[in-house]
């Protein structure tokens, strides 16, 4: 029993030297960390320390009774009771300081982790901000180009209006790389529908004669070496065997060192204005034919007075041929004379001049007697042009030789 019991009060001799270790531990760590709130200059925390600092000592003197009280279990029992109360409270007070030690840098940190956090919030604020600023600009754009495309479509079906109904046929050439694009119109101009829009030079070739295609050709070199307008008339052939006539025109796109890069331009069916020129031509040359033919002189004058048509007989008359002069020169330059032969006309009494001004002259005399030249006595007859809206248009006047006759009546 006696051996069971003093293993028991050794081993809590033990405990009481540990925990005395323990206090003098708990002593030196608030007596550093006193030191360094001095330094620091921490008041409030040293005073703190400083009472920790004292109850560590008391507990470690407590502890230290206890150790040397080995006869008098009662005071060992009291002065363990006081140590461990010193202990504790000296424990107390040093973790809470310890705590304010450890959560100042926390709270530092929160400080500054709330600083950034506040910093980023303003960024993406002011993102936020220019973000739906680029959004409404974004949208602006957009409004204007749904505008700008729609103007493009009404356009474009403006323009295809326009060409259908014009017959207007249209090309374009890549230079760079010799692709060609040609409207549908544009191939049936040529007789060849539903070709793809990419043959166009290939149905071209097909088409046009040799010395038209080179015709063409010429005319587009020259608009791309000089800038003179490019304007050329050329015939095609159908594959049926007809023939057409096309008037095409264009001009070039250029970089910015004027090197063409593409050109594009239209093509016009003029094959009934052609045929119609052509017989105006034919119509005007047998006109001109038969007024040479005639043995009585034709002269005439426009809607301006100004002489545009002598025919052969008149021009043997006069010895000269029309020239653009006023009515007022007429009687000097064209040596006009009264019946008598020897009254020069007053401009306004010449037959072709009163007939511009309205009068039909029916058989009226009048003498022809140029330089060098026989006189001529003629009979002149002159009435003003007038076309089918009733607007003058000029004056034309015949005058028939009768000078042998009235040499033969005398």
């Amino acid at each position: 029993m006696m051996t069971l019991f003093e293993s028991g009060r050794a081993l809590a001799i033990a405990v009481v030297l540990a925990a005395s270790c323990l206090a003098a531990l708990a002593f030196a760590i608030a007596t550093l960390l006193e030191e360094a709130c001095g330094r620091a200059g921490c008041a409030d925390r040293r005073r703190l320390l400083k009472r920790s600092v004292v109850l560590f000592k008391l507990a470690a003197a407590a502890f230290a009774a206890v150790a040397l009280l080995r006869t008098q279990l009662a005071l060992q029992v009291a002065a363990a009771i006081v140590a461990g109360a010193l202990l504790v409270a000296g424990a107390v007070r040093l973790r809470r300081i310890l705590l304010e030690f450890a959560s100042a840098p926390a709270i530092g940190a929160l400080e500054a982790a709330n600083a950034r956090l506040n910093e980023e919030l303003e960024r993406r604020a002011v993102s936020e901000a220019d973000l739906a600023r680029r959004n409404d600009e974004i949208h602006r754009s957009n409004d204007i180009l749904r505008e700008a495309a729609a103007a493009l479509r009404a356009s474009e079906e403006r323009l295809a209006i326009a060409v259908e109904a014009g017959r207007v046929g249209l090309w374009d050439l890549d230079l760079t790389n010799g692709e060609t694009w040609c409207s549908p119109q544009w191939f049936a101009m040529i007789g060849r529908p539903g070709e793809r829009a990419d043959r166009g030079f290939d149905a071209w070739k097909a088409s046009v004669p040799a010395a038209e295609g080179a015709k063409v050709r010429a005319a587009i070199e020259a608009h791309l070496k000089t800038g003179a307008p490019f304007n050329s008339v050329f015939r095609v052939t159908t594959p049926e065997g007809g023939e057409r006539w096309l008037e095409a025109t264009g001009r070039a796109h250029r970089d910015a060192n004027g090197s063409p890069l593409r050109m594009a331009g239209a093509v016009i069916d003029i094959t009934e204005a052609r045929r119609a020129q052509e017989l105006l031509m034919r119509r005007e040359a047998f006109e001109r034919a038969v007024l040479e033919s005639i043995g009585d002189g034709i002269v005439a004058c426009d809607e301006q007075g100004r002489l545009v048509l002598f025919n052969r007989a008149a021009r043997e008359f006069h010895g000269v041929d029309a020239e653009p002069v006023g009515r007022d020169a007429w009687p000097a330059r064209y040596n006009l004379f009264a019946a008598d032969g020897e009254t020069r006309l007053a401009p306004q009494a010449v037959p072709l001049a009163r007939a511009f001004a309205g009068e039909a002259i029916n058989g009226e005399e009048m003498v022809i007697a140029p330089h060098g030249r026989r006189r001529r006595l003629v009979l002149v007859h002159a009435a003003p042009l007038i076309d089918r809206s009733g607007r003058r248009i000029g004056a034309v006047a015949a005058m028939r030789d009768v000078t042998r006759e009235r040499a033969a009546l005398a």
